[in-house]
């Protein structure tokens, strides 16, 4: 998603995105190598503020049907309590996105070709970018973005120890909404959004559509 404007999070219904490339900056993170321990990567914060927090509460209660953003629950405990269920038996979407992406990723990783920059917004885990990583062909850097800080940090960190050289730009941030993305410091051929899950089913149709326009 690389258009220069977004719906507000609020319009989105209950939700947990828009980007736009950033220039090369400090918010670079140096890639991690097969020579040193993966470091926890840098990430590029622009978590909402208490101030949207406020705005996104006034603006849902003050609707005729009362609503709020279930972005607001992903933080670390949301987070983690959300990783639990998709581990129960009875909560199937997980288990069966990851057999998708297993049974289809060589022909995705054909289409995508090589030295890719992979952006998954609502990543969480990221439980089932790994995958894809895998099989890409000389992937370039892998940005996810999340709203809780604490858990992109512990994913960013796994992720940078499953995959050395591939560069970590994690941006903690609410996709639903402009935010700069950052730049990798190796040349890529192309950005690729990534957004597997459920969570597209979590926004109003109307909202759905706009953003996937944007990300086209």
């Amino acid at each position: 998603m690389l258009r220069r404007t977004a719906t507000r999070g609020a319009d989105a219904g209950p939700g947990r995105g828009a980007m736009r490339p950033h220039t090369p900056s400090e918010d670079t993170h140096t890639m991690t190598t097969h020579d040193a321990p993966a470091e926890t990567p840098k990430i590029h914060d622009l978590e909402p503020t208490l101030g949207d927090f406020r705005a996104d509460v006034l603006e849902g209660l003050s609707r005729p049907s009362k609503a709020l953003p279930c972005k607001y629950l992903y933080d670390e405990r949301g987070s983690k309590l959300f990783d639990k269920i998709c581990e129960v038996d009875e909560y199937y979407p997980t288990r069966t996105e990851i057999a998708i992406t297993r049974d289809n990723v060589h022909d995705i990783a054909d289409a995508l070709g090589p030295r890719c920059v992979v952006i998954e917004p609502g990543s969480g885990s990221s439980m089932k970018t790994g995958t894809l990583l895998d099989n890409l062909e000389d992937p370039v850097a892998y940005i996810p973005v999340e709203i809780s800080r604490e858990h992109l940090a512990d994913a960013s960190l796994r992720m940078a120890e499953a995959h050395p050289n591939v560069e970590m730009l994690p941006v903690c941030a609410d996709f639903t909404r402009p935010f700069d993305l950052p730049t990798p410091s190796r040349e890529y051929a192309r950005r690729v959004v990534y957004f597997p899950g459920s969570t597209l089913g979590n926004f109003r149709a109307d909202f759905a559509k706009a953003f996937l326009a944007q990300m086209a």
